[in-house]
């Protein structure tokens, strides 16, 4: 019946026309719940042991006095009021013992998870509520019909003024140091409210004058203490939804880091180069070899600034559907660079974020290079790329080249165009016409040159400058 009562507590509250702070979702309630399970724990340890303490340094001195009198030694029984008194007593006090108990092994072990600690507590604290007036001397007396004088060796006329006091002091527990939901702290304090009247109305009292205002300021005390618990709730909801948000917009930025690493390799991969733009389209930090593939310093620079006229609207068109769409695009274009123009496709891609706005792959296609005349012309000639040169097998290799054991250089090439000048060396010169021999050495050089151009490493002659008075090495 309690728990169907607790079930309602949403109908109760909208009857008083109040708030309901649960969550709409479901879900989202239960998860509030969970995460209050463990702060239920060391408040009730505290709880428990005080009570149990202060229970333990009254009432077996009571006990004992009453069980040595001489006038009328305590027995139980069923008519004696002393017997409602001590058995609620000792009763409270191993369930105080065995709450802490349950509490320390489930902090310490975790294995009674399954239980509500947020019902236990209402309904432990209802039934401290009810109990304090069996635990009342004045009221278990009174409740037999008997002269409290008559029953009691020590004083009991300050036994409902205690009892009042240490309702407010449980209620004021559950309110303030228990994170009980108001949709289920509502039925301790309305125990509390309504249980003052009722035995006054019952029982009687022992201060009649000032009944009125008791009651009053009690019924007042339990009022305002839900209201400070409803209030302190709705901070804690704040904040766990806070709290929650936190995690799950840090959950979404390391999604969105590692999706961006993730596109920015991928788009390695398939790309010659990455660049990071910013919304402005600018250049973010670029590393060295940035410069040597474009030629300059591009950090800091608009892209668009290396992109042709013809292809700058197209490159921003296709920005604003990869933002709109969020799906890579590409396009072919033409960069202007100082050794000439650079044929790439360019793969774009919108990373949703601030910094960088925008991931540019660029992936070479081919090039248009500077005027034969004005590349070395006494040195380089255009040959067909495709043309190859025809290399001996490996074990001839080894044997016309002492630096190679078991077809392994002694001496690692950095490229592959070293291996062009270990063919020069092993060109048999006596063995060929002497009119060939330049014409074959100028091919090799002339695929270096190739490769220099399409690496962009290769240097013009008129920047070389020779100082024939200072010869260095050998």
């Amino acid at each position: 019946m309690g728990v169907w009562w607790l079930a309602r507590a949403g109908c109760v509250l909208r009857l008083f026309r109040v708030e309901d702070l649960r969550f709409p979702c479901v879900a989202d309630e239960a998860a509030f719940k969970q995460s209050c399970h463990k702060q239920f724990l060391w408040p009730l340890i505290c709880a428990g042991s005080g009570a149990f303490v202060s229970l333990g340094l009254f009432f077996p001195r009571v006990y004992f006095d009453e069980c040595h009198r001489q006038d009328a030694p305590f027995q139980w029984g069923a008519n004696d009021p002393r017997t409602l008194y001590f058995a609620t007593s000792f009763g409270t006090m191993v369930l105080c013992i065995s709450l802490v108990a349950a509490c320390t092994t489930d902090l310490c072990t975790g294995r009674l998870g399954f239980i509500s600690w947020e019902h236990v507590t209402a309904v432990l604290a209802t039934i401290m509520v009810l109990a304090l007036y069996c635990i009342s001397a004045w009221h278990a007396a009174t409740v037999f019909g008997m002269e409290t004088e008559k029953v009691w060796l020590h004083y009991t006329g300050h036994s409902e003024m205690l009892t009042v006091l240490a309702q407010v002091a449980v209620v004021t527990a559950c309110c303030m140091y228990m994170p009980i939901r108001s949709c289920v702290l509502w039925v301790v304090n309305l125990t509390a409210g309504l249980s003052q009247p009722l035995c006054v109305m019952l029982l009687g009292t022992t201060y009649p004058q000032a009944i009125l205002r008791v009651v009053s300021l009690a019924m007042c005390m339990h009022l305002m203490q839900f209201q400070g618990a409803r209030r302190h709730e709705r901070q804690r909801r704040d904040k766990w939804l806070a709290l929650r948000r936190v995690e799950e917009q840090s959950t979404e930025l390391e999604n969105a880091a590692m999706l961006a690493r993730a596109l920015q390799s991928m788009a390695g991969t398939l790309s010659d180069s990455i660049l990071m733009l910013t919304s402005d389209l600018v250049v973010m930090d670029a590393c060295d070899s940035y410069e040597a593939y474009f030629g300059k310093r591009v950090a800091g620079c608009k892209f668009t600034e290396l992109l042709g006229d013809a292809d700058r609207a197209r490159f921003k068109e296709l920005l604003k559907e990869a933002s709109r769409v969020q799906v890579m695009q590409s396009m072919p274009a033409g960069l202007n660079l100082q050794f000439g123009t650079l044929t790439v496709q360019l793969c774009m891609l919108d990373t949703g974020g601030r910094l960088p706005k925008f991931i540019i792959g660029l992936h070479t296609v081919g090039q248009v290079p500077m005027q034969e005349g004005e590349l070395a012309p006494h040195i380089l000639t255009r040959v067909d790329e495709e043309r190859s040169y025809d290399i001996e097998s490996e074990a001839e290799t080894s044997r016309a080249d002492p630096r190679k054991v078991h077809g392994v250089e002694s001496i690692a090439s950095t490229t592959n165009t070293g291996h062009v000048f270990t063919m020069v060396e092993r060109m048999p010169f006596e063995d060929q016409d002497e009119d060939k021999q330049p014409v074959e050495i100028t091919k090799m050089l002339q695929r270096i040159s190739d490769v220099g151009c399409r690496e962009h490493w290769l240097v013009d002659s008129s920047a070389i400058q020779l100082l024939p008075g200072r010869v260095l090495g050998t």
